[in-house]
């Protein structure tokens, strides 16, 4: 069975069909370019009682010598009116948001005409699984007469009931012609099919409509200068008796403030030391403000010119208020778009529609709390400067959409210990049982013989996640069953391994006295530790002879000894570390960044000279050796920062094959599996939980998630999204 790394795109672009869009542009749904015959293959024969054909003509209708068409030959009868040919989609695509089918369409000059003319009624159909019917998408009537007709381009506007095409399967081309009176064979190419998309955007944010005197709660005015009245007016825009808009009056005087206003999303604001955070907006997600204005020519002594072309702010005043979060309250932040956008003469006349782009490269966009009008200076004379403002909305910018990407591994069987659970400093073990009862001990201390401690390592992080940690506690209290030792008990050594950035491995040993509730010494620097230049993973073991002597060996076979940390006597460790101990084998994430690593044991193992005190090898066991309740039923307890245990440390199932892996963000993408990559439909594995593991998404795949055999690929299937 083969597997492949795909994301939908990259699945689509491997037979040439291809997703034409990027952040920021229409997410288009192209169907197919029949850029060779594998492509025009994908259209066959799907119902109708005429003959005919679909093959792979070189006739491109962009002229593209590396491209084609599909050509569809196709004998009427005056009883045989009919031939489709369809093309099962790769997958559920959500065209519910499509506006238009796209596609381009020729006639042979050798084709048949009917009795009116006409080569056929050219139509395409989309099969939606909502109301299981088709949906006709018809284009226009072909009827050339001469070789000089060629290539046509068919803009077709959807239907209504293109709304409930959230899960569409197939496209047909369905050419039908009724109005044949003898058998005649219609010859015809098309190429280039897509589906219009527009880009998602952000929703409009409607800031004022100035329907009465209440949105003028937030103005705020109180400005040096002169002075500057903003009053409701019942003069709407749309001219309706309901609503009505802001005058603005500016007393202007050369070098002074002139026009100079805030208004505030929050109604209930009246400067902005008052919480002015409760109605606040983030400006990236906006290209531009839109509103109406009209020019008082009633109160207005200053012409209309003079004022657009004069203050620190040319044209139209606005700009918008910044929030407590970037600090800057009061600061305009739409200079650079506002520049030499005048105020039209018509607004002397009447209401005009104006449009102020938001340039998304400027700072302090993200706390936009109202809008912000300016005058400031280099006004030419003294006077009243008078406009009405109506209607101010935020129109949506196109969202940005990151397309997650996919990668697949093979599961590391062992002991899985998955830190997902805890926050960015989880800590799940397997630690000893408490069972010195029957008289074993784990300890190293006062040993005639040398004690050896052995963990061995089958998966790791990769260098993508620094500071992740394979730990080994060793904890002189029979009592403890804390996930943290290292913090919660008063003396604890601690044995941590680490991947380097090049691939090499170091292990250090850290010691704690008398540190309850605390890392006392753990982290001082100076501490005892060895580099690997082999790496993390096999097995590691630690033989500890007298109290204090310790001998390291590596998975590559390299050793060293090291002596114990903090430079403990013999003594010291017997006052510290004597008596009955439980050891603790795990993993821990050291860190954020590090959420929802794991690492796999593949064994672990205590000895005290020649005699094996414990021994797990985790790549035959069927079940963990959990200890129930105390004396000698099992090895095993749990030490877990997990509120469900066996979900971080766990054995993975024999029939698991697969962990397909996702970036995040990825809301709405779920995984699909597929056995040919030009054909079929999608299997999108709803039994299949992903759970997101810090920064990606994981699924484990078993046979049962999967086609019983043959080539297998995967791909990222979203409802709301095209391919």
């Amino acid at each position: 069975m083969k597997f492949n790394r795909y994301t939908k795109t990259a699945l689509l672009a491997a037979v040439g069909l291809a997703l034409a869009a990027s952040n920021g542009q229409a997410q288009n749904y192209v169907v197919d370019t029949f850029d060779n015959s594998a492509q025009a293959s994908l259209f066959s024969y799907d119902y109708g009682p005429a003959a005919g054909t679909t093959t792979f003509s070189t006739d491109d209708a962009n002229g593209n010598a590396s491209s084609g068409s599909l050509k569809l030959t196709i004998t009427y009868t005056p009883t045989q009116a009919q031939h489709a040919s369809s093309y099962n989609l790769p997958g559920s695509v959500d065209l519910s948001h499509a506006t238009a089918l796209e596609f381009d369409v020729k006639v042979d000059p050798a084709s048949a005409l009917d009795q009116y003319g006409t080569a056929t009624h050219f139509q395409l159909d989309a099969f939606v699984t909502a109301n299981y019917n088709f949906v006709g998408l018809y284009g226009a009537d072909i009827a050339p007469v001469s070789t000089n007709n060629g290539w046509q381009h068919i803009v077709v506007p959807l239907p209504t009931g293109f709304a409930n095409a959230i899960d569409t399967r197939k496209i047909t081309i369905d050419p039908y012609d009724g109005n044949y009176t003898t058998n005649g064979t219609a010859i015809m190419y098309v190429d280039n099919i897509v589906f219009d998309i527009p880009a998602a955007t952000y929703p409009d944010y409607t800031a004022f409509t100035f329907d009465n005197a209440n949105f003028l709660g937030g103005v705020f005015t109180n400005w040096y200068g002169h002075p500057v009245t903003v009053a409701f007016s019942t003069n709407d825009a749309h001219g309706l008796s309901t609503s009505g808009s802001a005058e603005i009056v500016s007393e202007i005087a050369p070098g002074d403030n002139n026009d100079v206003i805030a208004m505030f999303f929050d109604t209930n604001n009246t400067g902005f030391s008052v919480s002015p955070e409760t109605n606040m907006i983030d400006g990236t997600h906006y290209q531009a403000v839109e509103f109406d204005v009209m020019w008082d020519t009633n109160l207005s002594t200053i012409d209309l010119t003079a004022f657009n072309q004069s203050g620190d702010i040319s044209g139209i005043p606005l700009g918008l208020t910044e929030g407590p979060l970037t600090g800057n309250n009061g600061e305009e932040d739409l200079s650079g778009g506002t520049t030499n956008l005048f105020i039209p003469n018509g607004a002397s006349n009447g209401w005009v529609h104006m449009r102020v782009p938001i340039i998304s490269s400027s700072s302090g966009l993200t706390d936009i709390i109202g809008i912000f009008f300016k005058k400031y200076g280099n006004m030419p004379t003294s006077g009243t400067a008078a406009y009405f403002i109506d209607n101010v909305v935020f129109k949506g910018a196109v969202m940005a959409i990151t397309r997650p990407t996919v990668s697949i591994s093979k599961p590391v069987q062992g002991l899985n210990i998955l830190n997902n659970n805890g926050g960015a400093y989880d800590r799940e073990s397997l630690e000893t049982a408490n069972i010195n009862a029957i008289g074993t001990n784990y300890s190293w201390v006062d040993q005639s013989d040398p004690v050896t401690y052995t963990i061995g390592i089958a998966g790791f992080p990769t260098t993508n996640y620094p500071n992740y940690d394979a730990r080994i506690y060793l904890v002189p209290n029979n009592l403890a069953t804390e996930a943290e030792p290292d913090y919660a008990e008063p003396n604890v050594l601690m044995i941590d391994i680490n991947r380097n950035s090049d691939n090499s491995a170091t292990t250090t040993l850290r010691c704690k006295t008398n540190s309850a509730g605390g890392n006392g010494n753990l982290y001082d620097g100076g501490l005892p530790s060895f580099r690997a230049a082999g790496g993390v993973i096999g097995n590691w073991s630690y033989t500890f002879t007298g109290n204090t002597n310790i001998h390291v060996v590596a998975p590559d076979g390299s050793s060293t000894n090291l002596p114990f940390p903090l430079g403990l006597s013999s003594s010291d460790v017997e006052n510290y570390f004597g008596g009955g101990m439980v050891v603790y084998f795990g993993g821990y994430n050291n860190g954020g960044g590090n959420v929802g690593q794991r690492v796999v044991l593949s064994n672990a193992s205590i000895s005290n000279g020649g005699t094996t005190l414990l021994s797990d090898d985790f790549l035959t066991d069927t079940n963990i050796n959990i200890n129930a309740g105390g004396g000698a039923s099992g090895d095993w307890v749990y030490a877990s920062d997990s509120s469900v245990p066996t979900n971080a440390i766990f054995l993975p199932s024999p029939d698991l094959k697969y962990y397909v892996d996702w970036t995040v963000p990825a809301n709405g993408f779920v995984l699909g599996t597929r056995t040919s990559l030009t054909s079929g439909t999608v299997n999108t594995n709803t039994s299949v939980t992903a759970l997101q593991l810090g920064d990606h998404y994981h699924t484990e795949l078993s046979s049962s998630n999967l086609p019983p055999s043959g080539n297998l690929f995967f791909e990222l299937v979203h409802p709301g999204l095209t391919p």
